[in-house]
């Protein structure tokens, strides 16, 4: 399951919350009680192994920025 960030419309605090993908976007503020809503936050993510970067793109290609007709 996903792990999403809300912030407290009244209070302004923000936690995170593991919950379905189907959840409401909204949820309760546990400090105060009050509304909170999902907001965007940047997601991490760690490329392991030799990568694509290295396999596809790493690499000098000498056909690059010439059509095949």
């Amino acid at each position: 399951m996903p792990l999403y960030e809300y912030e407290c419309e009244n209070c302004k605090h923000r936690y995170e919350k593991i919950e379905s993908i189907h959840a409401s976007e909204e949820n309760e503020c546990p400090i105060c009680q009050q509304k909170a809503h999902r907001i965007i936050s940047g997601s991490t993510f760690k490329f392991k192994g030799s990568g694509w970067y290295v396999n596809d793109y790493g690499q000098s290609n000498s056909n690059s920025g010439s059509a095949d007709v």
